[in-house]
This record gives structure tokens, sequence and C-alpha cells, in this order.
């Protein structure tokens, strides 16, 4: 494992391409930290590989960079094309775990949870427009798949009371 191109990885900017949230000075390191912690206390018995990829998914994004969501969706082909490079990023850092499909659909729930509940403390204003109440609405659905829908209705409810 290349320990010192991690720790630098871990550096990254977030946010950099929305002009809401690029201040908020989030990095990789943080947010990742966060998926895991979520991951830990949400899931009943998490894999040391799901646990692996929570701390360090997105630590690519070094020499890939970051695609802006609402790109991604609009262009899933350059989506593909751009985690595929990513993902050879991070197993060039010897940081890539195979993972199951549900272990996937956990990390795709604990991501996506991370990042609204940053926006929901540093912009709670958003969560009304921009994509952020459609973005609520497919965690939610994540959720379901899981069966852990009340778990995180009542952690968004929580930080949405907050704001």
């Amino acid at each position: 494992m290349k320990v010192n191109d991690l720790i630098r990885a871990g550096l990254v900017r977030r946010w950099h391409a929305n002009p809401d949230l690029a201040w908020t000075g989030e990095t990789n390191g943080h947010h990742q930290w966060t998926v895991a912690a979520l991951i830990a206390a949400l899931h009943p018995a998490p894999s040391a590989n799901l646990l692996r990829e929570a701390l360090l998914h997105d630590v690519g994004e070094v020499m890939a960079g970051d695609l802006p969501y609402p790109f991604k969706q609009d262009n899933p082909e350059i989506a593909r094309a751009h985690a595929a490079f990513e993902r050879a990023q991070r197993e060039r850092l010897c940081a890539a775990w195979p993972l199951t499909i549900g272990e996937t659909t956990w990390l795709e729930l604990a991501d996506r949870l991370a990042a609204h509940l940053w926006m929901l403390a540093h912009r709670p204003g958003l969560a009304v427009r921009d994509g952020w109440p459609e973005a609520r609405e497919g965690i939610l659905a994540i959720a379901r798949k899981l069966f852990v829908q009340v778990d995180i209705e009542a952690i968004l409810t929580e930080a949405e009371a907050r704001g």
C-alpha cells in the first residue's frame, strides 16, 4: 500500500464545482471517514472490505478528479469511463477491495447520505432546491432496499431540524 499517496489523496477538496458548497472546505479524508462512520453505525455486520472501501473509496480522485453529480447523471458514458479510470488509480494505490452487490449498495447509501448531511450542516436552505429534494428521495429509495429506511429517515429529519 502506498501510504504517503493515500494520505495525500485525503487532502483533495470536495465540492469544487458547487458554488454553494465549495467554500465549506470538506476534504476527501473527512468525507471518507464520515462514510465509514455511517456504515459502522448503521450496518449490522460490515465486512472488513466494506469498511476499507468506505475509508478509501475516493482516493483515486487525486489523479482522476471528480465530476459533479449532475454531470454524471446527464452523461452516463463519460461517468462510466471516469469511474473506470478512478478505479484504476485506486488499484495503483493498492486501495481497492472486492465488494458484494449488497455491500456496494451500502457504500452508495453511506456516500450519498454523507454528502446530504454535509449540505444540511452547511447550507440547509439548499434542501428544498437544486436537486437536493430528489437526492433525499434517492437516499431513501436505497435505504428501502437495505431495510434501513426508518433509521435513515430519522437521521435526515434530525439533521434537517438543526438547520
